[in-house]
């Protein structure tokens, strides 16, 4: 659990100065700039090369926290992270940095009944214990994560066909510029970052120079993933 969190930590970095931006009003409505699905995708197909079983999920989450309260619930926004048989949730996106009134978290999210930062973390799979949570009397800085039975494509699609998964207008600047083949490069380079084989990029670049690093590097990922996804032996 503990090599996982650090594998995990340094991929977030790697993650979040990719896709992470200040909140901002996007498509007519308040947007945190987590770009939760990407990340999601990432997180993914990095922890089945690490051997997890794990698997995606879409719901929502709260932040509860003095002098503020982020939400999708009863919104038509929803957020996206991934489980393992044992961990749930694992987030890489969820990052309160351009919100400096609001108390921080030190790291990735890696499963409930754990303290990340101030914030205790809760995981519901049911409305009614999600809205409990809710409502009751928080003693505390905490988060809450409800997951939804939404479908999510399989592996092998998503590898192909990401776009099925990513929110319609997302990402589509990378879509159009360099197909599906952009976010398995993402991926092999977070993958390569993580088990130590190359540098990484995060407090070295910006996005935009990071992002033409990848693009100019790990050649053929796409199918190079789908072989060996297809030979790992998930734990």
């Amino acid at each position: 659990m503990k090599n996982l969190t650090n594998a995990l930590a340094i991929a977030k970095r790697e993650l979040n100065l990719l896709y992470t931006e200040a909140p901002a009003m996007r498509n007519g409505r308040m947007d945190e700039g987590w770009h939760c699905r990407e990340h999601a995708f990432h997180t993914y197909f990095l922890l089945r090369l690490l051997g997890e079983d794990a698997r995606l999920e879409i719901g929502h989450f709260a932040i509860c926290a003095p002098n503020t309260g982020i939400t999708t619930y009863e919104t038509d926004s929803s957020h996206a992270w991934c489980v393992t048989p044992k961990i749930a949730p694992i987030d890489l996106s969820m990052e309160l940095f351009y919100r400096p009134n609001v108390p921080q978290l030190c790291g990735p999210i890696v499963g409930s009944g754990t303290q990340n930062g101030p914030y205790t973390i809760h995981y519901f799979r049911d409305v009614a214990g999600f809205e409990s949570w809710l409502d009751g009397s928080l003693a505390e800085p905490s988060i809450g994560f409800l997951a939804t039975s939404a479908p999510v494509p399989d592996a092998a699609t998503l590898l192909d066909h990401p776009e099925q998964f990513f929110l319609p207008g997302t990402q589509d600047g990378l879509l159009r510029q360099s197909g599906p083949e952009i976010f398995c490069r993402i991926t092999m380079h977070v993958y390569k970052v993580v088990q130590g084989h190359v540098p990484s990029l995060a407090e070295k670049r910006d996005a935009r120079s990071a992002f033409q690093h990848i693009r100019s590097h790990y050649q053929s990922s796409r199918p190079k993933l789908h072989r060996m996804l297809a030979n790992i032996l998930v734990k």
